[in-house]
């Protein structure tokens, strides 16, 4: 038995009748590992994903700022070379986009770091290494109903400017 992956597939027959549209999730993806984020956007892809690539924090910023209406969630390595690592990365997110989801990967944190337990309890960190499985999972679990309802509450203001 085959399963659906990625929100489109579980969610088309969830956003007609809100808005008519299928759900066309954008993910920003920041890593500074070009092989991870290569795999990254391999995954994200063949699950029906739009994925945004970014090497760094400060090419993820600019991304942001130019594209923040299309982008429904952001997945950024935390430590990365550069003044905007992962956490100021959410951080500045936090103040500018305050609805936009920020998730974290990492296979560097200590288990007692008091931020990696806030995150791990607050099921926004994934350790690397992880499964294509595990990706997913991680990836669909936060872009559920609330978020969009939030998007297409977020188109229908667009259009109606």
């Amino acid at each position: 038995m085959t399963r659906a992956v990625g929100n489109r597939n579980r969610l088309n027959g969830v956003i007609g009748p809100i808005a008519g549209q299928s759900a066309d999730w954008t993910v920003l993806v920041v890593d500074d590992e070009p092989g991870i984020l290569e795999v990254v956007q391999r995954v994200l892809r063949q699950a029906n994903y739009t994925v945004i690539p970014s090497r760094d924090g400060d090419d993820a910023w600019d991304i942001l700022e130019r594209n923040r209406p299309s982008i429904d969630l952001v997945v950024t390595d935390i430590a990365m070379p550069g003044p905007i690592d992962g956490i100021v990365l959410a951080n500045k997110i936090r103040q500018k986009y305050q609805n936009l989801s920020v998730l974290f990967m990492t296979g560097w944190l200590p288990e007692r770091d008091k931020f990696a337990t806030g995150m791990a309890r607050d099921r926004r960190l994934l350790r690397k290494p992880f499964s294509p499985r595990e990706l997913l999972e991680f990836i669909d679990s936060h872009l559920g109903k609330d978020e969009l309802e939030e998007k297409v509450r977020s188109r229908i203001d667009l259009e109606s400017v």
